[in-house]
């Protein structure tokens, strides 16, 4: 019976709930990093661009800070966030420059557009899982 025990944690089904989420969630971020990037780099000819991409930075570092929030949240694991790079800095330069040039923004960047295909494998994995599962539990009734 303790092969079975995990069927009845609710630790299973909120980890198999960050799996599957992987694959909307992933999507959403590549398909936001891929039209960000394009716009902001077809358009710093014309200096919009620029600004665009600022912002386009701190949308992936608020798309961080809620990753961070979701692993802790279904998977239970508290992952800190890192410490604020504006702190101290006078003027939107500065603060701009600081942002821009943090480690953690680069990383999240990272971990964001390696979300989508990690993502495709979780989603696959957890959707043949259960699959498989419930195969194999209704099998024997029919």
């Amino acid at each position: 019976m303790r092969y079975f025990a995990p069927l009845w944690r609710a630790a299973t089904y909120a980890r198999l709930t960050y799996l599957i989420l992987g694959l909307p969630l992933g999507v959403g971020y590549f398909a936001f990093l891929a039209t960000a990037f394009s716009v902001s780099a077809s358009l710093a000819i014309i200096w919009v661009g620029i600004p665009l991409f600022v912002v386009s930075v701190v949308v992936w570092r608020a798309f961080a800070v809620f990753e961070r929030r979701l692993v802790t949240a279904l998977i239970g694991i508290p992952i800190e966030d890192p410490p604020p790079v504006t702190a101290g800095r006078k003027g939107l330069w500065e603060r701009t420059r600081a942002i821009v040039g943090d480690p953690s923004t680069w990383r999240s960047l990272a971990w964001l557009l390696l979300r989508f295909p990690l993502g495709i494998a979780g989603w696959v994995i957890a959707t043949v899982s259960l699959v498989v599962t419930f195969s194999l539990f209704v099998l024997p009734l029919v």
